[in-house]
């Protein structure tokens, strides 16, 4: 006679409540990886901004080295007049973008016909990774909706232009140590001639040695996301909403303090800000900054001595 053992077959696979178990600190260990993750991703955001920075400021000082002195922020016959070519289109050949310079007339209007193409064309390092201007590198530019005339017509709006998140400093329309009561910025977006006392504006033609508050202490250009305003690396163009604020920025506010988001610096970087200064350096500047020091910083020869920097 033969005897058959039977074996208790026993189950090797989870119990529900196991699996909900370890699907529970999977989620737990993934919820604190994240913000780990993000802050790497946006450390290296930042530091690939401040790269195209640095290469801006050296596009700079190599066009002053050749022409004696700094891209104008826009040159036209006055100041909401044409062309209207702006200081980021005048350092293109410094930008390695010789190609798309070349696809440019500088005494052509912007909106000639022969510049369809070329001012869409997207400049990889006129992009700050974080903004979300990165994705759709264009944008449309329509007209002056607010009863502003333009006796050199609006035919050529609205218009497709490529989108930039670095703009140069116009500096301010006033002495830093003594603000007026209406501090704003709109007269100046309706043409008011005046340069602002920092590196660009109109027609200008600052060289390095007119810096005599000092070039570490001098903003050049920084950031300004395109929540805020989209910006264009192609110049000012007549008869457009707020035309010249797409090139230059101001200093008379800290960076996003929203006050005039059109007219300021401005980031996706938590809390900083951008900048390179007239010696080719690059900072992140605090949204913390005392407003004086700042202001103080957009000027060139106001002689303040900025006791304070924030870097």
């Amino acid at each position: 006679m033969s005897f058959q053992v039977t074996r208790r077959q026993t189950s090797s696979a989870f119990t529900l409540v196991e699996l909900l178990v370890v699907i529970a600190i999977i989620g737990i260990l993934i919820a604190m990886l994240l913000p780990a993750v993000q802050q790497v991703r946006e450390a290296a955001r930042r530091t690939a901004c401040k790269n195209n920075l640095h290469q801006i400021g050296l596009a700079i000082h190599n066009y002053e080295a050749a022409n004696d002195h700094l891209p104008a922020g826009w040159k036209a016959s006055s100041q909401l007049g044409l062309p209207g070519w702006g200081w980021a289109s005048a350092i293109l050949p410094y930008m390695e973008q010789q190609n798309l310079y070349d696809l440019i007339d500088m005494n052509k209007l912007i909106e000639d016909p022969d510049h369809v193409e070329a001012i869409k064309f997207y400049v990889p390092s006129y992009f700050c990774p974080s903004d979300e201007a990165q994705t759709k590198k264009t944008f449309v530019l329509n007209a002056a909706g607010d009863g502003g005339f333009d006796p050199l017509g609006t035919d050529h709006l609205p218009m497709e232009i490529s989108e930039t998140n670095y703009v140069a400093s116009l500096g301010l329309t006033w002495d830093p140590l003594d603000p007026p009561k209406d501090n704003c910025p709109h007269e100046y977006d309706r043409g008011t001639d005046f340069d602002g006392g920092g590196l660009f504006s109109w027609n200008s033609r600052i060289r390095l040695t007119d810096v005599i508050d000092g070039t570490s202490q001098t903003l050049m250009a920084g950031e300004r996301h395109s929540i805020g305003m989209d910006s264009s690396w192609v110049g000012v163009v007549h008869g457009a909403e707020k035309p010249t604020w797409r090139v230059v920025a101001w200093a008379a506010e800290p960076p996003n303090t929203d006050h005039h988001p059109f007219a300021q610096f401005s980031s996706m970087h938590p809390g900083v800000t951008n900048f390179v200064l007239g010696d080719g350096s690059v900072h992140s500047i605090t949204d913390t900054i005392d407003p004086v020091s700042f202001a103080q910083m957009g000027t060139r020869n106001f002689g303040e001595l900025i006791s304070d920097l924030p870097y």
